[in-house]
């Protein structure tokens, strides 16, 4: 009888009682071993916060990382999906995103598959713009308190006359133009004075 052998195994034999006793050895397979990923390997992405206008706020982000303020460049592992939210400060408004988040809503969602700039910016609250003069009522108060209450009414400061008057009336204004109590006019308006000295 003929034994056929793979052409890979390995022939080990031996002579017992005039049989050939035959025996195969096969090489194991070698697999090759998937490498370890260490921490290391990770791949991360820089998301960067850039403020803008004069006004006072913060940017925080979810998951943490970001509390800008403070830190304003964090790495996350790539693909990190994020929150962030524009915290108003005192005296200020926000005015919208900038970057890789748009729109005026305090919150954004920003998904990290590069590195990425997003701004925020933050303006202060200005008072309302005057849009007229109420005319004060002056007479009998010093030229001082005058100017200083014109000024506060969004008008302003006219010709100054100076009569002769009483010692009562010394430094005061007499008389005033426009009078007070009449129609509403423009920011600015100048107020005449006549003050006795």
């Amino acid at each position: 009888m003929t034994t056929r052998l793979h052409s890979r195994a390995v022939f080990a034999g031996i002579i017992v009682s005039g049989v050939l006793a035959v025996m195969l050895s096969m090489p194991a397979t070698a697999s090759a071993a998937a490498p370890a990923v260490t921490a290391a390997d990770a791949v991360t992405y820089t998301l960067t916060i850039g403020g803008g206008g004069q006004g006072n706020g913060s940017v925080t982000s979810s998951p943490a990382g970001i509390d800008c303020g403070a830190t304003c460049v964090h790495a996350f592992p790539a693909g990190t999906q994020l929150t962030l939210t524009a915290n108003v400060g005192l005296g200020s408004y926000f005015v919208g995103w900038g970057g890789a988040c748009s729109g005026t809503d305090t919150t954004c969602a920003v998904t990290l598959n590069s590195d990425t700039l997003v701004t925020a910016s933050f303006e202060p609250i200005r008072p309302p713009v005057p849009t007229r003069c109420d005319v004060p009522r002056l007479k009998g108060r010093t030229l001082r308190w005058a100017k200083r209450e014109i000024r506060l009414s969004h008008c302003g400061v006219g010709k100054i006359s100076k009569v002769k008057s009483s010692q009562k009336n010394r430094g005061r204004v007499i008389s005033q133009r426009p009078k007070p109590g009449g129609k509403r006019l423009p920011v600015d308006t100048k107020i005449a004075l006549v003050v006795g000295k």
